[in-house]
């Protein structure tokens, strides 16, 4: 019987499950895509030895930290888009749609400068010289290669918001198939093209990135449905407001995308201190650790469409079962990369070199990239779900905390000063990425309540001399978490208001009594004139919920209720005060 049951439950998600990856499966493929241009050059340039491919290896690690700067921006008109199709608002679509085209086109002349004004620093980056002089022009080639690539991501990103992902697929497909073509012509001079090397695959780069904006316009002028948004572009449309509202959500996307993969090029910079070898079996780790992330950014990109979606309908039951079945996806698909990072390990490196020194320590490095899956499938998932409702802001913080302060310090502990070599850089991922996925899932509700309720625990030895506040602070704190950790998600945030309306009144009485009044505390077993001025507090910041204020709503309450507290302990007696 409970068999049976059980099996009902999971009859009961499979629609949801068939939702979810009739979106994902082309926008993984397409995701997947991206990486296959990596794959490629690695796989054919590493053909001619160990040192063409740690210079594509070099060149790639420095161009993809502006590369996800540029995807990261554009990853803001989805769910903008999204929520507008939702609501039926196609002219305000197309509005979003017509500014990404020229914002995106002027990110990407931007990148392109810094691009070409990094080349001539490459050379102070540690990398031994003749490393450096490989990835130079293949370097060059990519550069060039930013700016259409970024205007195939305005096509790419608007497709996905109105629930189109095949399309970008076909194309992303259709490009590497040109690439790989012009790759075999231009890196062995086959067919009377010049033998470029690993140039030949920078170029060969270029041309079908290219190629995919291009074919992105045809798609549009050939698809009646999708050609009506195109006659939607005015001048009127064209503005700063647009722009700021892309930016807002698209920024906060990009910072979070370029701290993680920074991390990872900055661990490749690091590798090559190592050695050359080192680096070439990072980078056949790194080339397939992407492949695999790609594929979790496909199951996110799809829960940022059907969130957003829901989000515009203002359907939080629908949303809460899309965001839960997506991680129930991930979690299957990276047990699935797991296993076939760890089993395989000995043969994926044969794939791309015949050098056993590169294919013995990239065999080590497999196993620590199959540690990080869960982690990592977990994190990118939720991500989704807050891009979904627009709610990207804190992960900016918790990327920094995550990459910066303990990805790259652990690894360059344990591979340099513990001597662990490039096992040991890795290690850095498993800590930073699983630090990630804990602040994401974890911190964003259940530390922010712990620590409002310590607060107000503390605050409340103003209203009364009987109560400890310590004692206080750690009742209320326990039962906050257990409430932020209990709560679903689409009561959640009425829950913070509400413990917010309850705390910030008390944190406000007890500066304006230790740091203005010069008090020390409540004046009694019961300080009837703070309690009132609690009351006030709370009732002031439950009417503030009701009015737009850019601060928010907690410290006008606090001022609010610090002016009323001053107010009151001026005009009330000292023998009402205490009770």
């Amino acid at each position: 019987m409970e068999r049976f049951a059980w099996k009902g439950k999971l009859r009961n998600w499979l629609p949801q499950y068939r939702e979810n990856l009739t979106l994902a499966v082309p926008v993984m493929l397409s995701q997947v895509g991206q990486v296959v241009v990596q794959l490629a050059d690695n796989a054919m340039v590493g053909r001619l030895g160990a040192l063409p491919l740690a210079g594509v290896s070099f060149g790639g690690a420095v161009f993809v930290i502006f590369m996800f700067w540029g995807m990261g921006v554009s990853l803001g008109l989805t769910p903008l888009v999204g929520e507008a199709y939702a609501k039926r608002d196609l002219r305000g679509a197309a509005a979003l749609f017509q500014n990404s085209l020229v914002l995106y086109a002027a990110t990407g002349i931007v990148l392109l400068a810094l691009l070409l004004g990094l080349e001539a620093l490459m050379d102070r980056m540690g990398q031994a010289p003749e490393v450096v002089a490989q990835a130079r022009p293949y370097f060059r080639y990519l550069s060039w290669s930013i700016v259409p690539f970024m205007m195939y991501c305005a096509f790419k990103q608007f497709l996905e918001g109105v629930g189109n992902t095949s399309a970008a697929m076909v194309v992303m497909l259709t490009s590497n198939a040109i690439n790989i073509g012009f790759n075999y012509l231009l890196i062995y001079g086959k067919c009377g093209f010049p033998e470029m090397g690993a140039a030949g695959a920078g170029l060969a780069t270029l041309i079908s990135r290219i190629c995919m904006p291009l074919m992105m316009l045809a798609y549009f002028l050939r698809d009646v449905s999708f050609r009506r948004y195109l006659r939607f572009f005015t001048w009127a449309a064209q503005g700063w407001r647009r722009i700021r509202q892309l930016l807002s959500v698209g920024l906060p996307i990009s910072v979070q995308m370029v701290l993680e993969v920074s991390a990872f090029a900055l661990s490749s910079i690091m590798m090559g201190w190592i050695g050359a070898v080192e680096l070439a079996a990072h980078q056949i780790v790194v080339t397939f650790g992407n492949f695999a992330f790609m594929a979790m950014a496909g199951i996110s990109s799809a829960t940022t469409i059907l969130v957003s979606h829901r989000f515009g309908r203002g359907d939080l039951d629908d949303l809460t079962r899309a965001a839960t079945a997506s991680c129930h996806l991930a979690l299957m698909t990276n047990f699935l990369t797991m296993c076939c990072f760890i089993g395989l390990r000995h043969w994926i490196p044969l794939l791309f070199t015949s050098d056993t020194a590169v294919a013995a320590v990239a065999a080590q490095l497999f196993i620590m990239a199959g540690l990080y899956q869960f982690s990592d499938g977990l994190q990118v998932v939720l991500l989704g779900v807050l891009r979904g409702m627009q709610d990207v802001k804190i992960v900016m913080r918790y990327a920094f905390v995550s990459y910066i302060v303990i990805n790259l310090p652990v690894g360059y502990l344990c591979a340099f000063t513990l001597g662990m070599g490039a096992p040991g850089l890795w290690v850095g991922f498993i800590f930073g990425l699983g630090v990630a996925a804990l602040l994401i899932l974890i911190l964003s509700t259940v530390t922010t309540t712990f620590l409002d309720a310590y607060s107000a625990g503390i605050s409340a030895e103003s209203l009364s001399k009987k109560i400890n506040g310590k004692y206080a602070a750690l009742i209320v704190a326990v039962i906050g978490t257990i409430c932020a950790i209990c709560f679903p998600m689409d009561d959640i945030t009425n829950f913070l208001y509400l413990i917010g309306s309850v705390f910030a009144p008390m944190i406000a009485i007890q500066i304006t009594d230790f740091f203005l009044l010069k008090r020390g505390g409540a004046s009694g077993k019961l300080d009837v004139c703070n309690a009132v001025v609690w009351v006030l507090g709370f009732v002031l910041y439950r009417v503030l919920m009701t009015v737009d204020i850019p601060v928010g709503n907690t410290l006008p309450d606090m001022a609010g209720t610090m002016l009323l507290c001053l107010i009151a302990h001026k005009i009330v007696p000292d023998k009402v005060k205490a009770a």
